[in-house]
């Protein structure tokens, strides 16, 4: 049976998984133009654009792989003053995870695609020295998406991973 404590563990396992996935993204957004222009200087001053990448990605980092870890510790001090409602339900840890997997992959689904047709379109009118950045985004919404259909269709095997971490 699924407990209060085991829906606050959840979130703050997911939690963490898309805060870490939102600096992959950073970045992936920062170095592929970097590989595709070969000279950040054109982007002005390349090493602070580095420095900002660096502090962005270290400022997501450090609390996903809070959460991540201090997922039963947190869990259990947000739940200790909910009093459980026992019911008869077949609703297992990891179904809810599945659930809230599968839920997160649509989301990010959705977004992403909609993300790629923007980035494509300004590929198509924009000048050539914006063109590096416009790919950037093309590259991001395609690891987007691969997460989510990732989370759709792997939800189980993604929950029993999670569910084997958490022991």
């Amino acid at each position: 049976m699924t407990t209060t404590r085991d829906l606050a563990f959840i979130g703050c396992r997911m939690l963490a998984v898309y805060l870490f996935w939102g600096a992959v993204i950073t970045f992936a957004t920062f170095f592929v133009p970097a590989l595709t222009r070969f000279d950040l200087v054109a982007w002005g001053s390349g090493l602070y654009i580095a420095f900002l990448t660096v502090f962005s990605i270290a400022f997501v980092t450090l609390p996903s792989i809070a959460l991540w870890f201090g997922a039963n510790w947190l869990s259990q001090r947000m739940t200790r003053d909910i009093s459980e409602v026992r019911q008869n339900t077949n609703w297992t840890v990891k179904k809810v995870l599945a659930l809230l997997i599968i839920a997160l992959g649509v989301y990010v689904l959705v977004f992403s695609i909609s993300g790629l047709g923007h980035a494509i379109f300004w590929i198509s009118i924009d000048s050539e020295d914006m063109k590096p950045i416009h790919y950037a985004n093309v590259f991001q919404s395609v690891l987007l998406i691969g997460m989510g259909v990732g989370c759709i269709f792997g939800a189980k095997k993604i929950a029993k991973l999670v569910l084997k971490a958490a022991r």
